[in-house]
């Protein structure tokens, strides 16, 4: 499996380009090396959302305000949720002994 790597704004300035010139995700992403996924994920992630349009550098800010929230967004919000999941971590369970993805299942 190949490491994942985030766009740069040299590739965003690039999807910008061959997007206002028509060309497809696929052939965007055939150009950047890239998967057409990936283009099609960030021409919808990253377009404005008033006026339905990709721009590079509102495509960068966008994205960097993003990767900002989610390393300070609270994973556990439900208080329930996040005592029982303590309680198991200090027992020393395991992440998918805490899901409940060996036979046990958690009940908030």
């Amino acid at each position: 499996m190949e490491k994942y790597n985030q766009l740069s704004q040299r590739e965003r300035d690039q999807i910008d380009v061959l997007n206002r010139k028509g060309e497809s995700c696929a052939a965007i992403g055939k150009k950047l090396k890239r998967d057409k996924s990936t283009i099609a994920r960030e021409l919808k992630r990253n377009s404005s959302p008033e006026y339905h349009c990709y721009l590079a550098h509102r495509a960068s800010q966008r994205a960097n305000e993003r990767k900002h929230k989610a390393v300070h967004r609270e994973r556990l919000r439900d208080p329930l949720v996040r005592a029982y999941v303590l309680a198991k971590l200090k027992e020393d369970w395991s992440p998918e002994q805490i899901a409940g993805k060996s036979g046990q299942t958690i009940r908030a």
